[in-house]
């Protein structure tokens, strides 16, 4: 999304005024059940006819009879999103049983089946010789698009905490540690985008290990826990944790000069992200 809407050309691009444009969810709120109260957006006393404010995530598609001309009356079925979507990567795809050749997006926010899930009206791309009309997702054509790339925020106070401890209990070959870490500053203030940077950091974190020399084998237990946190970095985003790892690790002396190492990552099988992007 550009930094300002000079450009933007409006109605080509509902990112910047959140208003259904091209009308076209006027037209399908009834047969959608848009105009249901589902958010309290209508006015107590209102008639039921009277239309009701558009959630913009309102969106469908409109399968139409190709010989009756197009007109919306002459429609075969309405599909609702949860028809034809299907999750997909952390997004959404569309029934690929389904042939997407003579339908509308319709809504507020539209899903182009060209680029997916889209804050933008179609619009004619071109029209041919005998008067039939390609449409398209519009687009604005200024400014680009940007990218902030890593800054030097200058001084900054930074604050925290690391506690570690190690009891050794050598009469039975024990060694305990625990370590614990407070992060006390997980943002800055960025005065390029009016909003605060996280650091990429949890404000807590700790780890704990129990270790257990049976000569000639040895015994680690790894205890890891990370809270949740913010991550940016660049056009990556999103939410880190909370995930907690355990490891066991088991070594056998073999010979003086050879060692077999046994080791089980993750015994709690905790999916989760480390990295976005």
């Amino acid at each position: 999304m550009t930094v300002n809407d000079f450009g933007g050309r409006p109605p080509y691009a509902t990112a910047w005024n959140g208003k259904d444009d091209d009308g076209d969810w006027d037209i399908w709120a009834d047969e959608f059940g848009w105009r249901e109260d589902l958010n309290g957006d209508c006015p107590n006393g209102a008639a039921a006819n009277d239309p009701c404010r558009a959630d913009p995530g309102d969106w469908g598609f409109v399968e139409y009879d190709v010989t009756g001309g197009g007109d919306p009356s002459d429609y075969i079925k309405i599909y609702h999103p949860y028809e034809v979507a299907i999750p997909s990567d952390g997004g959404i795809t569309l029934d690929p049983d389904i042939d997407f050749s003579f339908f509308d997006a319709v809504g507020v926010d539209e899903y182009i089946p060209s680029v997916g899930l889209n804050e933008s009206e179609r619009v004619v791309y071109y029209t041919g010789e005998g008067g039939e009309q390609t449409f398209g997702p519009g687009l604005a054509n200024a400014p680009a698009h940007l990218v902030l790339s890593p800054m030097n925020y200058g001084d900054v106070w930074m604050q925290g905490l690391d506690m570690g401890l190690t009891q050794l209990i050598p009469e039975y070959n024990l060694t305990l540690n625990g370590n614990i870490s407070w992060y006390g500053t997980t943002e800055y203030y960025n005065k390029l985008t009016k909003k605060n940077d996280p650091i990429n950091a949890p404000e807590w974190k700790w780890n704990a290990s129990i270790k257990w020399d049976l000569s000639p084998i040895r015994f680690a237990l790894n205890y890891r826990h990370v809270d949740e946190f913010r991550w940016n970095d660049g056009i990556w985003e999103g939410i880190i944790g909370p995930y907690d790892i355990i490891d066991l690790h088991c070594n056998y002396m073999l010979t003086e000069n050879l060692e077999l190492s046994i080791s089980a990552s993750n015994l709690i099988d905790d999916r989760h992200k480390e990295l976005i992007g």
